[in-house]
Formats: C-alpha cells, sequence, structure tokens
C-alpha cells in the first residue's frame, strides 16, 4: 500500500475544466516527486505546509485524505533519512584540572561539556521534525480507521441491517429501488449499500429519498407527509375565455386551457367567461381531501362537467341532468347536479362520456393521484378537441401539416378540430413518431399518444474486405485506416450525406456517396471495399546495337546479396532487463513506474501479460502498456481487464479517454495473450481469442508517428505482472 494511493493519481481519469487546471491528485504526485528529489530537510517545509493545506480544501475527498496521509508518512520517511545523512559535529572533551582523589572515588562522573551546536541548525531541526511527527502519527491514525472501517464494510457488505421505517402519517405505500417494500410503519432487512427510497400515501406528496445503509450498523428513517394541495383544471372549447378565482383575475383560457396549482384550503368560487358563454363552479378544498362541490353551478349556454378526484376517489357533478355516464366504457350512475361517485376510478387516463346518442359528449383526461378539480365545458359549436399526448414537454404539433401554435406542456395539449384529423409531433434530438388520423365529432375529445424517444447522435460505418493500411476518409477527413484483417468501425459519423473515400499507395483510391442515419451502420463490403492495384507498364526495350562482339572473358560468379534479417528482440532487449525476475518462464515485475523497451518500437510486439497481483480499495485491477512514451507526461495508455480494453492519450499530463471496448473474455481469466502492432501510420492491437487473432483497436491520426517514442509496460503501485512468450519482430 506504500505507493498505491500517489499511484493513483497517475491513472486518474477525471478530466480537468479550464477552470480548475490541476487536479488535487495530479498535485499530490508532483509534490511526491519533489519529495524524492528534495536533498536537505529546509525543503520539506513547505511540502508539509501544502499538504495541510489540500487535506483542508478536499476535506470531503476520501482519495485526496488518503494520499496526503501516505504522502505525510513519506515526509517523516525522507526527513529521517536526510538527517541520517547529516553530518555530526565530533564530541571533544574540555580539559579539566583535577584534584588527588581517594581510591573510592574513581568511579564518579566526568561531567564533559559538548561542542556548541550552532544556532540555526537548532532553530529548524526541532520545530520541523516535531510538526512532521505530530501530523504523520496523527494522518497515520486516521487512514487506519478509514482503511479498517472499509475492510470491515468489505467483510460485512452481503450482511443484512435492520432498518426501520416510519412516516407521519403511517399507511404509506414504501418502494427500495423502485419495488414495492412494505406499508409504513415496519422493520425490514437492507443490504449494505446506497437505496432510493419511494414513499407514497395518497393525498400527500410523494417522498424520494436515497438512505445509504452502514454494514452492521440499525438505521431508523422517518418521512414527514406534506399534504397535497389541490389543483384546478380548465378545459373549454371555447376560442377564448377570462378566468376568476374568488373574484380576483387568476388567468385567461389558452389553447381551451387553464392550469392553476396548489390552491389553499377553503371555499371558493371559480368563474369563466367568453363568447356569450358563463360557468361558476363553488368548491370546498381541504388538505388530504378531495375537492367537494359546495352549491349547484350557474351556467349560460354551456354544459359544465366537474370531476372531484384523489387517489382512486372520483366524483362528476354536472350542470344539467340526470345524464347518462360511462367511464372507459363501462356504465356508471346517472350524472346530475347533485354528483355521482366513479366506480373503479383509477389514477391514469380516462374517457368519461356524458349523455348519449347525437348530445353525447366525450372527455379525455390523465388524472393524477393529487386532489384536482377538473372542470369540462363543452358549448354547443360545432367542434370536437383532440388531445394530443406525449412523453415529452416542449413537442411541437402539426395538426393536418399546420403547426399549432402551443407545444405539449405536462405531457399534452388540446386542439380544436372537426372531423378527419392527421396529427403528428416533432422535438429536437427525438426520432420522428409515425402521424395518426383520427376523427373527431361534434362535442367530443379524442386522445392520441405519442412516444418519443431519444434520437442516436451519430451513425456507424463499418468497412468489411477492405485492403489492410487503406486510410479511410470522410468528407475530406481522415478518420482512420482499414485493419490488418480487413475490417474497419468508426461509430462516431455525423448523420446525413457523406463522402466516403479510400486511398492507399500504389493503389487507385475510391470513392463513395452515402447517407447516414442516426444510430444506424452503414457497411461497405464485398467488391465495393476492394482497391484495383496500379499497373506500371515499363517502357519498351531499345533496339539493339550490333557492335562486334570481343572474345568473351569468363564472368565473374555472381553476387549473392543475403536479405536483410529482420530485427528480432526479447526480454533482453528491455531498458532494464535485470528487474524483470523469471519465475517458471514468467518474468515477473513488481511496480511502480513505466518499464521501456530499447529497440525502434516499428513492427509487432507478441507477448502474454499476466496479473500476478493488482488493484486496490480505489481501483479496479488492470493490466497497462503504453506506446510512443516521451516522459511521464505524453505517452499513449491502453489498459485491459477480463471485460474491457481503454485506450487513452495523456498529454501534458492530462488523460483522455479515446475509446472503450469490450474484450469478451472470461471475466475469471488473469492472463491475455496479445499482439501490438505499431507503424508510422497505425496501432493495431489484437487479443487471441479461440486460436484466432481478433482486432480490439486499430488508429491512425493524421501527423501521429506511432514508431515515435517507446513502447513499454505500465506497472502502479504495489499491482505485478507478468510477461510470457514476449517477442518483437521489427521491419
Amino acid at each position: 500500500m506504500r505507493r498505491s494511493l500517489i499511484d493513483l493519481a497517475l491513472v486518474y481519469d477525471k478530466h480537468v475544466g479550464s477552470q480548475n487546471p490541476l487536479n488535487p491528485l495530479d498535485e499530490l504526485r508532483a509534490l511526491g516527486q519533489q519529495l524524492e528529489q528534495a536533498t536537505d530537510r529546509a525543503t520539506l517545509k513547505p511540502i508539509f505546509h501544502r499538504l495541510d493545506e489540500l487535506a483542508r480544501v478536499h476535506s470531503g475527498d476520501l482519495d485526496v485524505q488518503l494520499a496526503v496521509t501516505e504522502l505525510k508518512q513519506r515526509v517523516l520517511e525522507k526527513g529521517l533519512e536526510l538527517k541520517q545523512r547529516e553530518p555530526v559535529a565530533p564530541v571533544v572533551a574540555a580539559p579539566m584540572a583535577m584534584a588527588p582523589v581517594e581510591p573510592e572515588e574513581e568511579v564518579a562522573h566526568v561531567m564533559v561539556e559538548p561542542s556548541p551546536v550552532p544556532e540555526e541548525r537548532k532553530s529548524h531541526r526541532g520545530p520541523i521534525v516535531t510538526a512532521i511527527i505530530a501530523g504523520t502519527i496523527l494522518g497515520v491514525l486516521v487512514f487506519a480507521v478509514i482503511y479498517n472501517m472499509r475492510l470491515a464494510k468489505q467483510s460485512d457488505a452481503t450482511v443484512p441491517v435492520a432498518v426501520k421505517i416510519t412516516t407521519t402519517p403511517s399507511g404509506a405505500t414504501v418502494l427500495r429501488d423502485g419495488e414495492a417494500l412494505c406499508t409504513s410503519d415496519c422493520d425490514v432487512q437492507m443490504i449494505p449499500g446506497m437505496h432510493k427510497i419511494e414513499v407514497q400515501l395518497e393525498g400527500y406528496e410523494t417522498v424520494t429519498r436515497e438512505a445509504f445503509v452502514l454494514a452492521g450498523k440499525a438505521l431508523a428513517l422517518e418521512f414527514p407527509l406534506a399534504q397535497q394541495k389541490p389543483a384546478v383544471r380548465i378545459y373549454a372549447d371555447l376560442a377564448q375565455g377570462k378566468v376568476t378565482l374568488d373574484g380576483q383575475q387568476a388567468g385567461t383560457l389558452e389553447g381551451g386551457q387553464l392550469m392553476l396549482d396548489a390552491i389553499e384550503p377553503g371555499t371558493h368560487t371559480l368563474a369563466v367567461t367568453g363568447g356569450g358563454s358563463s360557468a361558476t363552479v363553488t368548491f370546498t378544498l381541504e388538505a388530504g381531501h378531495p375537492p367537494v362541490m359546495s352549491e349547484p353551478m350557474k351556467t349560460k349556454d354551456v354544459l359544465a362537467v366537474v370531476v372531484a378526484s384523489m387517489g382512486k376517489q372520483g366524483r362528476v357533478a354536472t350542470s344539467a341532468g340526470p345524464l347518462k355516464l360511462q367511464m372507459n366504457g363501462q356504465a356508471q350512475g346517472d350524472a346530475g347536479p347533485a354528483g355521482v361517485d366513479l366506480t373503479g376510478f383509477q389514477p391514469g387516463a380516462a374517457e368519461l362520456v356524458v349523455g348519449e346518442g347525437t348530445t353525447a359528449r366525450t372527455m379525455q383526461e390523465r388524472f393524477s393521484a393529487a386532489p384536482a378539480l377538473t372542470v369540462f365545458l363543452k358549448s354547443d359549436q360545432n367542434i370536437g378537441t383532440l388531445v394530443v399526448a406525449t412523453n415529452q414537454d416542449d413537442a411541437r404539433v402539426f395538426v393536418n401539416g399546420k403547426e399549432q401554435p402551443k407545444r405539449t406542456q405536462r405531457g399534452q395539449v388540446r386542439v380544436s378540430t372537426l372531423g378527419k384529423t392527421t396529427v403528428r409531433v416533432e422535438k429536437k434530438g427525438f426520432e420522428d413518431p409515425e402521424a395518426k388520423t383520427v376523427t373527431v365529432a361534434k362535442g367530443a375529445e379524442v386522445r392520441v399518444s405519442f412516444t418519443l424517444r431519444p434520437l442516436p447522435e451519430f451513425a456507424v460505418l463499418v468497412i468489411n474486405d477492405g485492403v489492410p493500411g487503406a486510410e479511410v476518409w470522410v468528407d475530406q477527413r481522415q478518420i482512420g485506416s482499414v485493419g490488418a484483417d480487413g475490417h474497419f468501425l468508426n461509430s462516431s459519423i455525423d448523420p446525413g450525406d457523406r463522402v466516403i473515400e479510400m486511398r492507399r499507395e500504389q493503389f487507385e483510391s475510391k470513392r463513395y456517396a452515402r447517407t447516414f442515419p442516426a444510430g444506424r451502420p452503414v457497411t461497405i463490403a464485398g467488391a465495393d471495399a476492394g482497391l484495383t492495384a496500379i499497373r506500371v507498364t515499363p517502357p519498351p526495350p531499345p533496339p539493339p546495337v550490333v557492335v562486334e562482339a570481343p572474345k568473351p572473358e569468363p564472368s565473374p560468379p555472381p553476387k549473392v546479396v543475403a536479405a536483410p534479417k529482420p530485427v528480432v528482440g526479447t526480454m533482453a532487449q528491455f531498458d532494464s532487463p535485470g528487474s524483470w525476475k523469471e519465475q517458471d518462464g514468467v518474468f515477473r515485475r513488481k511496480g511502480g513506474g513505466t518499464f521501456t523497451y530499447s529497440l525502434v518500437p516499428n513492427g509487432v510486439f507478441t507477448f502474454t501479460i499476466h496479473l500476478l497481483k493488482g488493484g486496490n480499495l480505489f481501483r479496479g485491477a488492470r493490466v497497462r502498456w503504453v506506446a510512443q512514451y516521451v516522459n511521464a507526461r505524453n505517452y499513449v495508455l491502453y489498459e485491459m481487464d477480463n471485460e474491457s480494453l481503454w485506450a487513452k492519450v495523456v498529454e501534458d499530463g492530462k488523460t483522455f479517454e479515446r475509446r472503450r471496448v469490450a474484450t469478451m473474455t472470461n471475466k475469471d481469466l488473469k492472463n491475455w495473450t496479445m499482439q501490438v502492432e505499431l507503424s508510422p501510420r497505425e496501432a493495431v492491437v489484437r487479443i487471441q481469442r479461440g486460436g484466432e487473432w481478433v482486432v480490439l483497436d486499430s488508429w491512425s491520426e493524421p501527423g501521429r508517428d506511432f514508431t515515435k517514442g517507446k513502447f513499454g509496460i505500465l506497472v502502479n503501485g504495489d499491482d505485478e505482472v507478468g510477461l510470457s512468450e514476449f517477442k518483437f519482430v521489427g521491419r
């Protein structure tokens, strides 16, 4: 564990924005490097003070706290090491005149005065060492407590913990992580970890809270529930109208509707006027109860249908009657001014039909569990209502090809229309669902629902059976090269019409015009993916020149020129081959650092890499190798475990993830046979799977030469990796 937390900074993957040019773990790593280079104890003091500042500023960041603690321990060790290196002043006994003494007094102590120590040496030795020791001891204690807590959590992670859940009032439905758990008040068992708890009770606001259950520690959760304040919704087939509540202006009808939220308890009078029609509704609201009609409605040239609802309770009153009433095709009691309870009412979409025959009026609405008063006003105009419902707000609505002035709000919009009607919706960033056609009758409401699905941002280009090494260009921009297996894939193509071009020296280029739909692949394969080699016709031979030939002399035997042998490298060509220890055919190496290869990396590296030991509480176990390694702040990084390969670029100390691809290997596997091919134009990573080489990543980038810098193996912290069957074949 000694270096693991500092090595955490080496692979810290958090993107750093322009407002924060250096993340704390990067700075801690830099401080660690300064510490290693320190040559006297005076340089340790500012490092120690900066560690204190970082611990204070990032008090809530556990990774920073643990890294600071480790660095303080290293400061202490460094201070003691430097102290031992300092020259010690010799102790000199001052001459003293001594009087004769009796023999038995020869054992008396002789006081020896040491040479005086320079004052400045005293001034910074004591305070610095004392501060370092005190701070480090405290830090180590904190680290030990946290570390032991982590271990305890891990060991008890699967043991359920007692959790008591109470609500005020009780009787609420409790859900854990989206699944029904119990009815409050209740005692349950939960696995340690983070859980999402949701509490639902009719007439009360739903409460959602994240609860962290600690291993071995009982937990009590209390949920005080707030009563829902009723809402008033008005839907009218009037072209326009004004709405007042208790004599005060409450709003105007827009698109024939108005929503009034969180009405205070008490008795209220709602009035709607417009187009010569009017309606007055008096009702009483009480928190936690459905609204109640206080007195008969007053209307003029309009039929008022009022639904008072809460949870599974619903009651309908009409301004005229008695009238036949149906809900979702099921007959109910007759509706009238006195009102009638609805049988089988449930929150959700509902269709109400009042009246029968040519005078029937249809109403569509989605009722929530919250208390609400919904007022429908139906005139005798030759018009109906189209209710367009979507799962997204702010969706554009087109009726018979004409965009409507209002977009969906609260999941719907109401449009006055009549007869056969075609409707469609659209929203930027979502797929366009198919249009729907319905027929809207006079006085009827027809509900049309659409589901908008997010639109994928990019399209995919796939090339099979291509010419290995051919460059792939899209709209005059190179996006990569065909791999050695003739395969190419890029999943970040902008949708739309694109021109693809494939180029390679000594081959004729080929262009394709393709339309890329978002989220779908465009494949070029077979003969379309092939390129035609350019044939060079040699010039005709010159006419023969007749010259009297001298007597031939015996020609010397032809010189046999041996073809240059390819460069072949083994483990012996690592820059520090002695640091690898062989055991049972596996060359083992512990962290941490980057162990580079001495030969120019223009060729193919083949090896089996073994994960012998790796990971800690804060990061998973992975094997790592690098290419184009210039220094510790600039290189190409590959990380892999038994699930994924991460391809990253480290520039100026900042890490950017270029790609992640599934390795599809056995989850219990701890060694992988790999092939890394580097050339000036391309870097290809392959894995051996089922006896065949499978390409995991193929990357090329204009201006990037993958043979510059060095190839190497990166080993972090206390990790230990092994290499076997290592071979490099150069070009």
